[in-house]
């Protein structure tokens, strides 16, 4: 019970509080969640792996320079890229992977597959493909 005389809530996933005495959630911070209710802690996100928004539940995003799969182990990515699958333990909803950023182009904290941006001078065949390919020559490409 806190000090006003009314009682206390448990902080919801995504936010902690740990002093028991007080009524105020703290919200994790990017980088860091909190994947049940009555968290006392934030936990942090192992690299390359991030969180989209603060007051994640889980670890949601890859670190700048990596982009998220469509794959929980980057199966399909692996041929061009390195990838680093999502730890499995205590993951209630696994992800893709976090693959690095292919070179000739560019991955922003947060990119997606679909969401990597392509450098000048080269080029994918599809949204879709971790294959970055240098144009050949340079005015090939647009």
């Amino acid at each position: 019970t806190n000090p006003g005389g009314s009682s206390c809530e448990d902080c919801p996933p995504g936010k902690y509080s740990n002093d028991p005495q007080d009524s105020q959630c703290q919200v994790c911070s990017l980088g860091w969640y909190a994947e049940k209710s009555a968290s006392t802690t934030c936990k942090p996100c192992e690299s390359p792996r991030s969180t989209t928004s603060r007051g994640s539940t889980q670890c949601d995003a890859c670190d700048y320079g990596y982009y998220l799969s469509s794959t929980q182990t980057g199966n399909f990515d692996t041929e061009y890229v390195t990838c680093w699958e999502q730890s499995m333990s205590n993951v209630s909803n696994p992800l893709g992977a976090c693959c690095a950023c292919p070179k000739g182009a560019q991955c922003n904290e947060g990119s997606g597959i679909r969401t990597i941006q392509i450098n000048k001078g080269w080029y994918r065949h599809s949204r879709l493909s971790p294959q970055v390919l240098k144009c050949d020559p340079t005015s090939a490409c647009p």
